[in-house]
């Protein structure tokens, strides 16, 4: 079965797995983000990815539609909504919000992609050959 979160089904511990709100701020230590892998050294993904739950919501090329893992087209590789819509997706949690569920591989929020908000953000990637 597929993991609960990005580094497998330990639930996470703040600092070590991933960086959300706990302890009356982000892992104790007032509203903030951290430096990319310095609180989830514990919460790679089994692809070498860290961050991919907490710190920051991640802006995806999804856009958002509610129903869309129950259609036809989310069953292909990759499936990927190209339908113009008003939101976009967002995935991971950020520092804000303490809720485990938003760390959750499988968790979707959405957003305004015009508007700036201070907890979201995009991962730069590459392919390789």
């Amino acid at each position: 079965s597929a993991a609960k979160y990005p580094w497998g089904n330990a639930e996470p511990v703040c600092g070590e797995h991933a960086v959300f709100y706990k302890d009356a701020g982000t892992c104790g230590q007032g509203y903030t983000t951290f430096a990319v892998g310095a609180g989830s050294q514990k919460g790679a993904s089994p692809y070498g990815a860290y961050d991919m739950a907490g710190n920051i919501w991640e802006w995806t090329m999804d856009w958002y539609d509610k129903g869309f893992y129950g259609k036809a087209a989310a069953t292909a590789k990759d499936a990927w909504n190209s339908t113009s819509a008003y939101f976009r997706v967002g995935r991971g949690g950020d520092f804000y919000y303490g809720a485990v569920a938003f760390l959750r591989a499988g968790y979707r929020s959405y957003g305004v992609p015009s508007f700036a908000y201070e907890s979201s953000g995009v991962r730069c990637s590459r392919s390789f050959p």
